[in-house]
């Protein structure tokens, strides 16, 4: 672990501004935790430059960060129950948020809870090409002007992207990941046609990062120049992640880096953390889950002919019976799960419970 950190530290160094590291916590494809959040999040607070901050998938795995690094950055990565926003507000937890109809429901509830000028803290995901969750740059700039319009209430601490298509640019073979993975890339792509391909996307989402963070900048700046102090948003950008980091993209740094793959390399597999199931407070919060798996977002991508998105990382993810890579090159319509319920009604990281077709009933 503090050889993985100090790797990540000295490919930040050197730059012409700070860039901080914040820690993300979570099993991936590419690396399991070998222990619980909390027990990696102690080992990295004993070293010498330890992580800016922490970011954890789930809700009960940030309560239990947050008793180990009281008073650091704890992000939860993804969109919660809106009915947990004062248990959040209370445990200074921030927020990924994605719909800004979850900041009208959160206000109802938190306002009664906030008090001394303590506020929630958020951050505006932003869906740039990714699609697997965060808000359109469009809808991204209504839900800053709702956290904005109730400064009281909420400080956006943070703006954020995630990348879909520059895994190890650089590195391993497409062709070899996808076979990894059970799959098989489409008939008659070579592996040169795969990166040629993965670094077209990818340059085309970073024109929509650069783009969405300017306008969002703007608008934050807009805001603090025009009201008090105690009412000001101080936020970092952040995109990039473990591989943005290794292939040495500078401009996708911003304020910050989200490292995960690359500070859990090289451990042991022999043990494994699936994330911890809510407890009986949790779900009590939340009427013991009676009313299900909850869409925490919804969102209609406006894609079209070369200006395509991914559906998850190099686009593979698609309908059934679509060829992957899958590109979205018309408008389509994308719901986003997560939250407490979800992590306990369908527990997809755990090594008993497989995952297949989810039905959904919506309203």
């Amino acid at each position: 672990l503090r050889s993985n950190l100090e790797a990540a530290r000295a490919l930040l160094h050197g730059k012409d501004k700070k860039v901080h590291l914040m820690a993300v916590l979570k099993s991936s494809i590419e690396a399991h935790l070998p222990a619980a959040p909390e027990q990696l999040a102690s080992v990295f607070e004993t070293m010498a430059e330890p992580p800016d901050g922490y970011a954890i998938p789930s809700v009960a795995d940030a309560l239990a960060v947050r008793q180990t690094v009281p008073g650091k950055q704890v992000l939860i990565l993804y969109p919660a129950e809106h009915e947990l926003a004062p248990l959040l507000h209370a445990h200074s937890l921030e927020v990924a948020v994605s719909d800004s109809r979850w900041l009208l429901h959160a206000a109802e509830v938190l306002r009664p809870a906030v008090s001394s000028g303590k506020r929630l803290g958020l951050h505006v995901f932003v869906d740039t090409g990714h699609a697997r969750t965060g808000a359109t740059p469009k809808a991204a700039r209504r839900i800053l002007a709702a956290a904005l319009a109730q400064s009281d209430l909420f400080e956006v601490r943070g703006l954020m992207s995630h990348l879909c298509c520059n895994r190890r640019l650089h590195g391993s073979s497409i062709t070899a990941t996808l076979r990894q993975a059970g799959m098989q890339p489409p008939p008659g792509w070579t592996e040169e046609h795969l990166k040629l391909e993965a670094l077209r996307l990818h340059e085309l989402q970073k024109r929509r990062v650069a783009s969405a963070f300017e306008m969002l900048v703007g608008q934050v700046a807009e805001h603090n120049r025009r009201t008090p102090t105690h009412l000001h948003h101080r936020m970092r950008c952040h995109v990039a992640s473990s591989n943005g980091l290794i292939n040495g993209e500078s401009d996708m740094f911003y304020d910050m880096v989200r490292v995960g793959s690359m500070l859990l390399s090289n451990l042991p597999s022999h043990t494994r953390w699936f994330g911890r199931q809510p407890d009986s407070y949790l779900l009590g919060q939340l009427g013991q889950c009676q009313g299900g798996s909850r869409i925490q977002a919804v969102k209609l991508l406006p894609a079209g002919t070369g200006d395509e998105w991914c559906l998850y990382y190099g686009c593979l993810m698609g309908p059934p019976g679509s060829t992957l890579p899958f590109l979205v090159n018309r408008p389509l319509l994308v719901a986003s799960l997560s939250g407490v319920c979800h992590e306990h009604l369908v527990p997809y990281r755990s090594a008993q419970v497989p995952v297949g077709n989810l039905s959904i009933h919506v309203q």
